[in-house]
């Protein structure tokens, strides 16, 4: 017959606990900062006359920090979706789409370090 003792496992679960908690700290950080990436992008790269368009992007934090949305305001600049992808009668200027495409490499690396952080906070725990 052979005897296994695991010593610890209570410690191990206490941990993994607070590990939940923290992922939700850890990956709303990183959605934060993520959204604001892309909002700054798409404000610099939409183009300017007024500042209205600029100025109707935002972002915006939903699901307890799991969603994270930049978007336009057509209330603000109702022209925004023409501005994006233009008409028949003209060619459209592109900021949203380049804003998030120009920084996924940035925000995966948020992700992976917010991963990251919560792994070293359960391993030292």
């Amino acid at each position: 017959m052979i005897n296994l003792k695991i010593e610890g496992l209570d410690t191990l679960k206490a941990s993994f606990n607070q590990g939940v908690d923290n992922i939700q700290e850890e990956v709303k950080s990183a959605m934060v900062q993520s959204t604001n990436m892309v909002k700054i992008k798409a404000r610099d790269l939409a183009p300017y006359k007024t500042g209205a368009l600029q100025k109707s992007i935002f972002s915006k934090i939903e699901d307890r920090g799991f969603t994270g949305i930049v978007a336009q305001d057509l209330s603000v600049a109702w022209y925004g979706y023409y501005q994006e992808y233009g008409t028949r009668y003209m060619k459209g200027t592109p900021h949203m789409r380049p804003a998030f495409e120009q920084n996924v490499a940035a925000i995966e690396a948020l992700f992976e370090k917010a991963v990251d952080n919560v792994l070293d906070k359960i391993a030292n725990s």
